[in-house]
């Protein structure tokens, strides 16, 4: 009996020593693709810090757990148009925010109104007024804007406002 003899049963056939060196390239090729996302997960690391500057998130809380009437101020029933924009402006962020639903948007500014105030009782009075004249359809926070703006805005403020404007 020869000594190679029992060598010759363990020879590689020459398709799985291609099948091995496709699989070596692939992982070859899969490495400098792992490298070059690793480097372009290290750039945008470094540049994600300029980005989050110009965010106006009020937090790194989970958005889920975070309910929009804790991020909008109480409405104040005297405001100015700066203030009034402002207050606006902050609605609108928590909405976009804590991923309000359009339907409910109208509920949440709402319950901003100050127990018994003005404000609480107009918007009342526009909520029964619509239900008489339109029970399909209710106002939505668009509309609910335009109203806030007509009844809380004075007319005096808004002529002031563009008068400024046409100034410059």
């Amino acid at each position: 009996m020869d000594q190679d003899q029992g060598h010759l049963d363990s020879r590689i056939p020459l398709t799985s020593v291609n099948d091995l060196n496709k699989v070596v390239s692939d992982v070859v090729s899969m490495s400098k693709t792992m490298e070059r996302l690793g480097a372009r997960v290290e750039y945008l690391e470094g540049e994600l810090p300029k980005f989050l500057k110009t965010q106006h998130l009020p937090s790194i809380i989970p958005k889920n757990l975070i309910e929009p009437q804790l991020l909008i101020r109480p409405f104040s029933e005297h405001f100015d148009l700066r203030s009034f924009c402002c207050w606006l402006e902050g609605v609108e962020d928590a909405f976009d925010y804590c991923f309000v639903p359009e339907d409910e948007q109208v509920d949440v500014v709402s319950c901003k109104f100050l127990p018994g105030g003005e404000a609480s009782k107009w918007w009342k009075r526009i909520q029964d007024l619509s239900m008489q004249v339109d029970k399909k359809h209710r106002i939505n926070w668009h509309q609910m804007k335009r109203l806030l703006m007509a009844k809380f805005i004075s007319p005096d403020c808004l002529l002031d406002n563009k008068k400024s404007q046409d100034s410059f």
